[in-house]
């Protein structure tokens, strides 16, 4: 989301008249169901495995945030920022998990590594995210740089499916 998220506020700003208040009420909205779907997208993930909820939570990414473009009232704003907060839980939440048992599978020797490598290439999507985001809607559009986003969300995606052998599920 970093691609996009500096950009949602200008665009609400924009398209709904909201300020800061109205932006940080849609923010708090999304902060808010995502600790809601938390438990429940890790529930699913113990259910039917980390990879199957990650690739439904990647592909419900991909096809929601360009639909932030395009809502025309507030409150369709909010039904979708919801399913955002859904899908998007459902794409991180397994992560750790994953990249745990995936440690355990190499013999657990290297939690640290593995797992300073994934906050390092989580890190680097905020750093280059907001760049890269804000570079596409400034020559192109807010949706261009979602679309964008949800085309990059093709790789993970790939990976996930080529890489990753579950232990169950």
């Amino acid at each position: 989301m970093a691609g996009v998220e500096p950009l949602l506020p200008l665009h609400l700003s924009r398209e709904f008249g909201l300020g800061a208040q109205g932006i940080g009420i849609v923010f708090g909205v999304l902060g808010i169901f995502y600790t809601l779907f938390e438990p429940l997208m890790g529930l699913l993930s113990d259910r039917l495995g980390y990879k199957n909820v990650i690739l439904g939570g990647l592909a419900g990414t991909a096809m929601v945030m360009p639909v932030l473009t395009i809502v025309d009232s507030l409150p369709l704003l909010y039904v979708v920022i919801c399913l955002y907060s859904l899908v998007f839980c459902a794409m991180m939440v397994p992560c750790l998990p994953l990249l745990a048992e995936h440690s355990d599978a190499g013999g657990g020797e290297n939690y640290g590594r593995q797992f300073g490598l994934a906050n390092a290439a989580y890190s680097t999507g905020l750093l280059l995210g907001p760049a890269v985001g804000g570079l596409v809607a400034h020559y192109i559009s807010f949706l261009g740089a979602t679309l964008v986003y949800s085309a990059l969300l093709a790789v993970p995606g790939v990976l996930v499916l080529r890489r990753y052998r579950p232990n169950r599920v």
